[in-house]
């Protein structure tokens, strides 16, 4: 394994998920600048809109911030929005970690898809879902990290393919951002290229 260069120095986007804000993720944010990073989270509301959308706003937050060689992380529906950035700004992540995202989909979704676009697009099966998983990653920078006990979004819904998928037992979805076992990965994650 090759220890990442100038750890402090590569920016950290921590991106919250579904009909949550930024300040769900400050303990996270926390945790990451106690270990010397420069973190930014940046706050869109609660993602009800089109996931495309969301990730130009992600774009423009990036490009405002003179961001550039980024680890990025995202949480549930942040994952989505920061794997349809990813996409078309390949090179500007050098590592990408997800907490809990549906890229295979979430039931719940359906559920709320009468009053959002971006619930529409979680649906399992979606034509936004299906041609995302079309696409190729690098995966030696992708990691997913999903719970066998969350019951908003699936393990299996939570591998993408061609990452490195980690398990983490007994944490439900919104207890990974909190789970120190969860913090330990990340921090394994982003310490070591693979």
């Amino acid at each position: 394994m090759k220890v990442l260069k100038g750890k402090k120095e590569v920016p950290i986007v921590l991106l919250h998920g579904w009909l949550t804000r930024s300040f769900f993720l400050v303990l996270l944010k926390k945790r990451l600048e106690h270990l010397g990073y420069s973190v930014h989270m940046p706050d869109f509301g609660g993602h009800t809109g089109k996931i495309d959308r969301s990730s130009r706003e992600l774009h423009l937050y990036i490009e405002r911030n003179g961001l550039k060689k980024i680890i990025f992380i995202g949480y549930s529906l942040g994952g989505l929005i920061g794997l349809h950035y990813y996409f078309n700004h390949k090179k500007n992540i050098v590592k990408f970690i997800s907490l809990g995202t549906p890229f295979n989909g979430t039931y719940c979704a359906k559920l709320t898809s009468f009053f959002s676009e971006s619930a529409k697009q979680m649906a399992p099966g979606s034509s936004f879902l299906i041609k995302l998983s079309k696409k190729k990653i690098h995966s030696h920078s992708f990691y997913t990290i999903g719970s066998n006990h969350d019951y908003i979004v699936p393990y299996w819904s939570s591998q993408l393919k061609g990452a490195h998928h980690i398990n983490i037992k007994y944490e439900g979805h919104l207890s990974l951002v909190f789970s120190r076992k969860v913090f330990n990965k990340i921090k394994e994650i982003i310490y070591f290229y693979r």
